[in-house]
């Protein structure tokens, strides 16, 4: 005899209901993800100018908000190949230092925004080189890497690029983040069952998370 299902209690629908809605959103991020990376240099100026203020001398701080003030004005603009040039002078100019990092982080996003593929991921590998940490830039420039392996249409080194990051920084809170975008990778290739073996490592490495809970979600639309 079937067992009865286990009728489920108002809080676990609402959380699939949220899971269900969270798997649209990543949906529309599966197909729009390299458009949306290309967005996100004039946020950024926005952001570093307001983190480096905090972390210089008023001096210090004053030059480097009028450096990276010229690039967000070029961005404006619609100058993006006078905002790239503006932010080769900073990554120069600033060479070793974290301002050095942030502007080679944009000028990666500039030359994607342009199509510009080749001279993007340099510009990602440049920074994951000199500056990664493995913090929230260093994310930023290992998803650059493997958008740039995307628009080639080489998913494999896209995934291996996502994987080995999630390896590397195993506790970060941007590794099942990676390891999603792997699996995502996988589904481009065509290949279902790589995808399946992310999304459970994502299941089972953090199981006490929501990636947890849209990756067994997923995997049971996938039916592997």
């Amino acid at each position: 005899m079937q067992r009865a299902r286990k009728r489920l209690t108002r809080k676990e629908i609402k959380q699939d209901e949220f899971l269900i809605w969270a798997l649209r959103i990543w949906g529309y991020i599966q197909k729009e993800y390299v458009k949306l990376l290309a967005v996100a240099a004039a946020v950024l100026v926005i952001i570093l100018i307001a983190t480096l203020f905090q972390q210089r001398s008023e001096i210090q701080a004053k030059e480097v908000i009028d450096a990276f003030g010229e690039v967000r004005i070029a961005l404006y603009q619609g100058k993006t190949g006078e905002a790239i040039l503006l932010a080769e002078s900073i990554a120069a100019d600033y060479k070793g230092n974290p301002e050095a990092g942030h502007a080679t982080i944009i000028l990666g996003n500039l030359y994607f925004e342009l199509g510009r593929f080749p001279e993007a991921q340099d510009a990602y590998e440049t920074y994951l080189d000199a500056y990664d940490d493995g913090g929230a830039l260093g994310y930023g420039a290992t998803s650059g890497v493997a958008a740039c392996l995307e628009e080639r249409e080489d998913y494999s080194g896209a995934i291996t690029t996502y994987v080995a990051y999630s390896d590397t920084y195993q506790s970060s809170p941007y590794a099942p983040l990676a390891l999603r975008h792997a699996s995502r990778c996988s589904g481009l290739a065509g290949d279902l069952e790589k995808k399946a073996l992310l999304l459970k490592r994502i299941a089972k490495t953090y199981s006490n998370t929501s990636y947890a809970r849209a990756a067994k979600l997923e995997l049971e639309m996938l039916s592997l």
